[in-house]
């Protein structure tokens, strides 16, 4: 029972990191092509607001907002997202 309870939680963890450096990539992307949050947001037609949570895990993200979030960095949703789904 114990082990199995290792096994959980280090998967749990496992997700949890991954989750965390993709939203991480998604910051660095739009910081390396010296974006900001108010005008990525209007790129793909959403508030500010509503891009920085998704920046920082607390909005969900739809598939169509990932593929017009990619498309500004010139890379599919997969390549930013991919871990997410």
């Amino acid at each position: 029972m114990k082990s199995r309870l290792s096994v959980n939680f280090l998967l749990i963890l496992y997700v949890m990191v991954i989750y965390n450096l993709n939203m991480k990539t998604l910051k660095e992307l739009r910081i390396k092509k010296n974006i900001s949050i108010i005008e990525i947001s209007k790129m793909v037609g959403i508030s500010p607001t509503y891009y920085w949570q998704i920046e920082n895990k607390t909005r969900r993200l739809y598939y169509s907002l990932a593929v017009k979030i990619a498309k500004v960095f010139d890379k599919k949703p997969d390549d930013i997202f991919y871990n997410e789904f």
